[in-house]
């Protein structure tokens, strides 16, 4: 039993850095993420994730404006409000915040039955272990979202991204990436944010946090590195 940094709701419209501490519980491992094409069910929720309270900033005297020593800044207002969202786990909110990529089917996503390939659909991008199908397509990422916020979700890391590629040329990058631990997925996932925009997800496959963090030097940290629980 040890000790974790969990998020908490954070204060809109003024840039701030909150750190939680809650007990560590053991994470239950969901079911891997299906093949390309589908999505693995997730768990039926045992009930909502608990609230979680706010706890001092470590250094009482500091202002909470101020960024740690080596650390890139203070978090965007805009950046905490979204990760406000995510840590609270409400999948509606998560998913209003994504951006919309519009994507020719029959390529790197199946056709829905009787489209033809090369139709654009406007979709959520996101990738579990193969890229998942569009919201609005049978398979689609619904339930893999709904698994991300179907347990206590832990914020690791926020850190300034700076590569530009799309992640396994599917996920769009942003200006900041969120890696969060949901207990229910039991490794971690990552979130590309641009402004108020999440601009793509990396949900996970087995991820260890540490893998989304190689090569981040640590002044491009604006939370974190923490290890998994």
């Amino acid at each position: 039993m040890g000790s974790l940094i969990r998020s908490g709701p954070l204060p809109a419209g003024v840039a701030a850095l909150v750190l939680l501490v809650v007990l560590a519980c053991g994470t239950n491992a969901g079911p891997p993420p299906a093949a390309s094409g589908t999505v693995a069910t997730p768990p039926a929720p045992s009930g909502t994730a608990p609230p979680v309270a706010s706890s001092p900033t470590p250094n009482a005297t500091a202002d909470p404006g101020d960024p740690p020593p080596g650390k890139a800044g203070p978090v965007p207002a805009s950046l905490a409000s979204v990760i406000d969202t995510i840590i609270r786990g409400d999948s509606s909110a998560i998913r209003a915040h994504v951006r919309l990529v519009p994507t020719e089917c029959g390529v790197q996503i199946e056709c829905p039955p009787g489209v033809e390939p090369g139709t654009v659909f406007p979709i959520i991008r996101a990738m579990g272990c193969e890229p998942l199908l569009p919201n609005d397509l049978p398979g689609g990422i619904d339930g893999e979202t709904d698994w991300f916020t179907s347990g206590p979700r832990t914020l690791l890391a926020v850190f300034e991204e700076t590569a530009t590629d799309p992640v396994f040329g599917w996920v769009p990058r942003g200006a900041h990436v969120v890696v969060v631990w949901p207990a229910a997925m039991g490794w971690a996932s990552a979130f590309h944010i641009d402004g108020r925009e999440i601009t793509g997800i990396e949900f996970g496959c087995g991820h260890r946090p540490e893998q989304y963090y190689a090569g981040v030097e640590p002044s491009r940290f604006l939370i974190g590195p923490l290890p998994a629980p």
